[in-house]
């Protein structure tokens, strides 16, 4: 019962052949050595991957926070200067 590899150029049962699944192995083999090891989100303890998404993700939320309260600090300064150039502060 000893199966037999396809050949380097002989496709098997999913239809990839043997070089392109070679090929590919050495492209993944290439983007794993790309990545640096001390990063968080790239290591390879799960806790350490995910407090650096959380943190991306507490940053991207600050960030998205402090223009949404700009808009709103503009939009309030607007209507106070609307109102007391339209209302008279006299009697």
């Amino acid at each position: 019962m000893s199966a037999e590899l396809p050949s380097p150029n002989q496709s098997g049962p999913s239809g990839i052949s043997q070089a392109d699944l070679n090929q590919l192995a050495q492209r993944v083999t290439a983007l794993e050595t790309r990545f640096p090891t001390s990063s968080w989100l790239f290591g390879t303890s799960f806790l350490k991957r995910a407090f650096a998404i959380y943190g991306y993700y507490l940053v991207a939320g600050f960030v998205i926070g402090a223009v949404v309260m700009l808009i709103f600090f503009a939009c309030f300064l607007l209507s106070v200067g609307l109102g007391l150039a339209t209302f008279p502060r006299g009697r």
